[in-house]
């Protein structure tokens, strides 16, 4: 049986809400523009989330973290050296005694690691010191490697989308349950990922587009059918209740800087915000790494309370988000059509690092208004 099309025996729904997560890797003969992508909804409580800028180690770096529980815990980011790393939490490991767990061993990595090698070398000196790590960790960077690992306490298993045998087409999918140890967590999740994915490359290999718009904001009914009218429970969704951020993040080709990894985030739910691209050059704007009411998560929330049910927020309205959609999707458009004609550019001639974070302020800008504005729309 093909790894990548692997589905547990057993198909009970399990989830923790709170810390469910998908994702996904492509080598870049998968994707239709010769890159590898890294991307990942983030499932957590509905707290505050920013995109933050660190020199706190060998290598400085960028990454999505949640300030009400400290900056030391990363949760997806990309360094300058261009590795990138994104997790999923499985609930099926056995949970450590010491060591690092999920977000600071990602924080840690992204500010030591300049290659998926240099990835596993620290897994290994780790497998001996401990980890208290229970995930599922995506990694890209610019040799074009592209890997899943399950990690546990002492032990990590390497998925590698280079391997026919376990990625044929050069992709991995994973949500909250594990080959090496079994589990069914998120499997509605990545049965759904499978299909929207083989289709993306199958008409052409996978765009950023793709998962940004049709796989991060797909709906779907209970049973997993397209869902385009009423209130549903959405909680076996890609995009759900507990969704508070999302990225995709390009690599780059060989012969281009790691700097220029572009990490497109989307600072709330999906179905409520806009993605803006981000570079690991210098601290990104004040509305995406502030925590105040002012800033992108917080106008991203706003909206959300529209769409979702009051009481619990399990539910979402369809048709009135199906209403909200093409307004974020011309605005994330025009950001994604206007940053390719810039990375154009700085693909053959280096940049200047201010023109990369004036290009952030801009587009963050841009999305925080479209947002407002479809927000005092709707009310």
């Amino acid at each position: 049986m093909k790894v990548s099309n692997f589905l547990p025996v057993i198909f009970l729904f399990f989830s923790i809400p709170s810390l469910t997560c998908t994702l996904g890797v492509a080598i870049g003969e998968a994707t239709s523009d010769g890159r590898p992508l890294l991307w990942k909804t983030r499932d957590y409580e509905v707290k505050q989330n920013i995109i933050f800028y660190k020199e706190t180690g060998k290598y400085p770096f960028i990454s999505n973290v949640t300030p009400a529980y400290g900056y030391y815990q990363s949760w997806y980011g990309v360094n300058e050296k261009g590795f990138a790393i994104a997790n999923t939490f499985i609930s099926d490991f056995p949970e450590g005694n010491n060591g690092l767990g999920n977000g600071d061993f990602m924080n840690f990595a992204l500010s030591t690691c300049a290659t998926v090698n240099d990835f596993i070398a620290l897994l290994d000196s780790t497998n001996l010191s401990g980890r208290t790590t229970r995930a599922v960790f995506g990694v890209i960077d610019t040799t074009n490697a592209a890997m899943i690992f399950e990690v546990n306490a002492d032990h990590y298993w390497k998925f590698d989308a280079h391997d026919k045998t376990i990625a044929p087409d050069g992709y991995i999918i994973r949500t909250n349950f594990t080959i090496s140890n079994g589990g069914t967590g998120g499997i509605e999740r990545y049965k759904r990922s499978l299909v929207l994915v083989n289709n993306f490359y199958k008409d052409g290999k996978i765009s950023i587009k793709d998962i940004l718009q049709s796989q991060m904001r797909d709906i779907v009914d209970s049973n997993g059918n397209p869902a385009s009218t009423g209130i549903i429970d959405c909680n076996k969704n890609i995009c759900r209740p507990s969704s508070i951020s999302a990225t995709v993040i390009q690599g780059v080709k060989n012969s281009e800087p790691g700097y220029l990894t572009t990490m497109w985030a989307m600072l709330g739910n999906p179905f409520t915000s806009i993605a803006v691209p981000y570079w690991p050059v210098g601290q990104t704007p004040e509305i995406s790494r502030s925590d105040s009411e002012k800033s992108l998560y917080s106008a991203s929330l706003n909206l959300k309370k529209f769409l979702f049910d009051s009481n619990n927020n399990q539910y979402v309205d369809i048709q009135k988000t199906i209403s909200v959609l093409p307004s974020l999707f011309e605005t994330e458009n025009k950001i994604l059509d206007e940053t390719g004609k810039l990375m154009k550019q700085w693909r053959n001639k280096k940049p200047e690092m201010a023109d990369l974070l004036q290009t952030e302020i801009n587009f963050s800008s841009l999305a925080l208004k479209t947002i407002q504005k479809i927000t005092k729309k709707i009310k």
